[in-house]
């Protein structure tokens, strides 16, 4: 969200302030996390809009952008924020917000000015966690992810650039899994959740097949025990072919 590839730094961890100022920004300081998270969604579209018109390579992938993309957005809202009997479900302050990301600011009349520590990152004195009982579920997380999906739906959608920028090209649901999913039904009941963790299972890195490796057991056992409460649509493989004509996909060596 605020750390992606950095052209002074060369890497995808040292925050970009630009990015985090506007979420910082977006924040609406005391009120409840459902009041703050919706206000994140012109945020949330905007970082959409640009990586489509700035760049070729752009690949919304099942995993990594229907699913793991919107965290960045709701995760911080959702628990880092603290909870109290006003807000039961909790409320993010922008002090807190800037303790987790090591930033800091100076003021010049109604301008913040911020500075970020590289490496400073940590929890702040004044947060406290999420209550035993009261974790943010995959279930909530999911209920978030379609939230912002419904109100734009390509942020549901598997789409990637086709080599030159606003060149954002959906791909067929329908094909890619050989006709178990569609664009129509796909919001219905457990679909989504089905398609985006059968995906992985079909087509993931082979790490999640190797059991000997650190997270390949882990990582597969999760994934089955998600789906098992779930009564999903049989997924027997996916049509990788579908992705061809993106090639931000094949420069990222087909992840998902």
């Amino acid at each position: 969200m605020w750390s992606t590839i950095n052209k002074t730094s060369g890497n995808d961890y040292e925050s970009q302030i630009p990015q985090f100022q506007q979420y910082y920004d977006a924040l609406i300081e005391g009120e409840g996390a459902d009041a703050q998270y919706d206000a994140l969604y012109d945020f949330r579209v905007a970082r959409f809009d640009d990586s489509v018109s700035r760049n070729p390579y752009f690949f919304f992938a099942p995993f990594a952008g229907v699913l793991v993309s919107p965290a960045g957005f709701s995760f911080p809202v959702r628990m880092m924020s603290n909870k109290s009997e006003e807000f039961p479900e909790g409320s993010l302050s922008k002090e807190v917000l800037m303790g987790f990301y090591a930033m800091d600011y100076s003021t010049s009349g109604s301008e913040y000015n911020f500075t970020y520590q590289v490496g400073w990152e940590r929890m702040p004195e004044n947060f406290y966690k999420r209550a035993i009982g009261d974790e943010y579920t995959i279930a909530g997380f999911v209920l978030d992810v379609l939230d912002f999906g419904i109100k734009d739906p390509r942020l549901l959608s598997v789409a990637g650039n086709t080599g030159t920028v606003d060149s954002l090209t959906p791909v067929d649901i329908g094909s890619l899994t050989k006709g178990v999913f569609d664009a129509a039904t796909l919001l219905q009941g457990n679909n989504l959740e089905c398609f985006i963790f059968q995906t992985i299972q079909a087509a993931g890195p082979d790490v999640t097949a190797n059991p000997n490796s650190a997270i390949g057991a882990p990582l597969s056992n999760t994934i089955l025990n998600i789906l098992s409460g779930f009564g999903c649509p049989q997924l027997q493989s996916i049509d990788q072919s579908q992705y061809d004509i993106y090639p931000g996909y094949k420069a990222s060596g087909g992840a998902i």
